[in-house]
């Protein structure tokens, strides 16, 4: 339907982070920034493949978490979410 997806399904999981992460579907998820639900909801939708999918929304869950509990600030969850996906 004219929406582009990130198909990584049968690749190894050193190749399906590499090609995330070169990927402009990486760089329009960082950009959700602070919808959370919006994030992990684009990455189930748009990449096709594990590990590497249950990985991207388990990361972006563990940032949500310590931003919500007050652990870390909006700057320093933009950092890690850029370090981490």
């Amino acid at each position: 339907i004219g929406r582009p997806i990130l198909s990584l399904e049968g690749a190894q999981k050193d190749v399906q982070t590499q090609v995330w992460r070169a990927s402009q579907l990486r760089d329009k998820t960082l950009s959700m920034f602070p919808k959370f639900e919006e994030m992990k909801a684009f990455v189930d939708d748009r990449v096709h493949g594990e590990p590497i999918k249950s990985e991207i929304k388990r990361r972006i869950q563990k940032i949500e978490d310590d931003f919500l509990m007050g652990k870390i600030s909006s700057d320093e969850a933009k950092r890690r979410l850029h370090r981490e996906l």
